[in-house]
């Protein structure tokens, strides 16, 4: 697949209006509420902090970073959470993190097995 669209070309954040705006490499401009980044990351980002202002692209595009503030972001990983795209890797984790009563006991009984069971290989 393909994720050149998913590479940033600059960065700048407006703190008067709250926004973080990203231009991407198809020239496609993104503005994201300072305020919703950290409703997905939590208190990721002070906002009141002069330093905000001091972003800058790092990695050829993949990377959104502030130096000062020792913060970063994958634009890859970033810009399909805020657009609300489920991408595999977000659905895999979610999946991965999931708490049941089933899940739950099903742990219990292999731990007192001694664990996971070995994997058979067929010949």
């Amino acid at each position: 697949m393909n994720t050149d669209w998913l590479r940033a070309r600059s960065a700048q954040v407006n703190r008067r209006k709250g926004v973080l705006t990203i231009t991407m490499v198809g020239d496609v401009v993104v503005a994201l509420p300072l305020a919703r980044i950290n409703d997905v990351f939590p208190n990721a980002l002070p906002i009141s902090d002069p330093r905000i202002s001091d972003v800058r692209i790092e990695d050829n595009g993949a990377t959104i970073e502030w130096p000062k503030l020792q913060i970063d972001f994958s634009v890859a990983e970033m810009l399909p959470e805020f657009m609300g795209i489920v991408t595999a890797k977000a659905a895999a984790r979610k999946a991965g993190s999931t708490k049941s009563a089933a899940r739950a006991a099903a742990a219990r009984t292999n731990g007192a097995k001694g664990g996971r069971p070995k994997r058979v290989l067929s010949a």
